[in-house]
């Protein structure tokens, strides 16, 4: 039994069998039972959760679907994807073909269908996962992630600056630098580094913004 199906048979019984859930547990071959004991049971799985059809999508950026035009018939797919991604995706067709609407229960069976060959099967959904600070960043967006990770290579230049006493090179560096990058940079000078991250050699910077980004 792969984690998420162990995950989704913990929370059914937490759900549905609160009280004798446990009794349900000795069906299962003694391997079984051991894996799915030491699997977390999902904290929130309403029926809402259970039942959705198209909410997976809506976080998945256009291209991913793209391909599947080639394997499904282009109005079928389109027809179950959330608007902005179906608009993104119709652009890379030489044709956009006649939208049709579908019955409720073969939009949530092709939906289904569609998650099932685009997710590996031991990927855990949202819903199931540990309690986690990092579980936060879920919900960024694109930009924000890009964001983030601009900031990240700020803190590794933090680390870097704590052994440079060039004035002027610290003078050009902090004028590369936003007001938010600085404000951040300030901040990580004055934290604990709980991990050194490697050298950036910023004694060799050519003073270009540019090139102090892609270090």
């Amino acid at each position: 039994m792969n984690p998420k199906s162990g995950i989704m048979l913990n929370g059914l019984l937490a759900r549905f069998h609160s009280s004798q859930g446990k009794e349900y547990y000795r069906y299962l071959s003694a391997q079984n039972r051991e894996a799915v004991a030491q699997l977390p049971t999902p904290e929130d799985l309403s029926l809402p959760i259970l039942f959705q059809s198209d909410g997976w999508m809506q976080s998945i950026h256009y291209s991913w679907f793209v391909s599947f035009l080639q394997t499904w018939p282009p109005k079928f797919l389109l027809s179950i994807l959330p608007q902005k991604q179906a608009d993104g995706a119709a652009k890379t067709l030489e044709e956009i073909p006649e939208i049709q609407p579908l019955s409720r229960l073969m939009r949530t069976y092709l939906s289904h269908y569609l998650k099932d060959q685009m997710q590996d099967p031991q990927i855990l959904p949202e819903n199931f996962l540990p309690s986690s600070p990092l579980n936060g960043l879920l919900s960024l967006t694109r930009p924000q992630i890009m964001h983030l990770i601009d900031l990240l290579g700020v803190h590794d230049l933090a680390a870097d600056l704590r052994q440079v006493v060039d004035k002027s090179l610290l003078n050009k560096i902090y004028q590369a630098l936003t007001q938010e990058q600085l404000r951040f940079l300030h901040y990580c000078s004055k934290q604990t580094m709980a991990w050194v991250p490697p050298k950036l050699n910023i004694a060799g910077w050519d003073g270009e913004k540019k090139s102090l980004n892609m270090m």
